[in-house]
């Protein structure tokens, strides 16, 4: 069962909150936990048809895949819409 806690008001949590500094050194969630950016090897890749365009980034340690992400874009978003739902 879960138990609810209660926050008392008034309470500064700022000291115990753990934030970036700008000496820290970059680092990002992978497959194989946090890794600094500087350690790996960054690629992109651009891909487009006639109805989207795709973004893919590829994060590698050495020649392993440790993440990966896509973004995927509708080329033409309002083919076929009246004008007065394309000036929004």
């Amino acid at each position: 069962m879960t138990e609810i806690v209660s926050i008392p008001t008034g309470v500064d949590f700022s000291a115990q909150i753990n934030l970036a500094s700008p000496d820290d050194l970059p680092v990002i969630f992978t497959a194989l936990g946090n890794i600094p950016l500087d350690a790996m090897r960054y690629e992109t890749e651009w891909s487009a048809d006639i109805h989207y365009i795709l973004f893919n980034e590829r994060w590698f340690l050495d020649d392993v895949l440790v993440k990966s992400n896509s973004h995927c874009y509708g080329a033409n978003p309002l083919v076929g819409e009246t004008s007065a739902q394309q000036s929004f």
